[in-house]
């Protein structure tokens, strides 16, 4: 964490937040808990996307298991999103599964106590049809003692990769919303 600190250090000058996607979500979450501007200011906003809680997952992290190719394979099926130039080049398969086996690792490897809140607004994105999504974006609602809200879009765990205007239009809203000013066309939801 300290390495990122100081990489982040310089971009917190104004005000920041954080956003994350699938195992990112946990790391943002986590980036927005520990990190402070130099002035001791903290992240502004949260956005989580593509993941439920920590909480929903374990009580206690997994001890790390070796994944074999084939598993790794059958999750990035379930999960859509890797095209399909990918799949069927082997050379570029071995480039990508230590990539999916590293975020596996770390989500095995992660807990978190309930009881550790952040004070800055968190907003809890997804795609209807996302198989990581049973559990329910709503359990982030635990995770913050500021405001709440979730946005699903049409689409699966990649669904950012069909909704990138969409999701930029939320970001300014809620980035707006969180430091009070209204932005164009805005709802108010926060």
């Amino acid at each position: 964490m300290e390495a990122l600190r100081h990489a982040l250090q310089p971009l917190m000058a104004v005000p920041f937040g954080f956003f994350g996607h699938s195992v990112g979500s946990w790391m943002a979450y986590e980036a927005a808990r520990q990190l402070r501007s130099l002035d001791s200011r903290m992240a502004m906003h949260l956005f989580v996307s593509g993941r439920c809680s920590p909480n929903l997952v374990s009580a206690a992290p997994l001890p790390p298991r070796p994944r074999p190719d084939h598993e790794l394979l059958a999750i990035l099926d379930r999960f859509g999103g890797t095209p399909a130039v990918i799949m069927e080049h082997p050379e570029l398969l071995a480039a990508l599964l230590p990539a999916l086996r590293a975020d596996l690792a770390l989500a095995d490897g992660y807990s978190v106590d309930p009881g550790h809140h952040i004070d800055c607004s968190i907003t809890a994105l997804g795609g209807a049809d996302d198989p990581s999504l049973s559990g329910g974006i709503q359990s982030w609602k635990e995770f913050t003692r500021g405001k709440f809200r979730t946005r699903i879009f049409p689409g699966g765990h990649f669904y950012i990769s069909t909704a990138a205007e969409a999701l930029a239009r939320e970001f300014v809203q809620d980035v707006h919303a969180t430091l009070g000013m209204s932005a164009p066309g805005a709802r108010s939801q926060l």
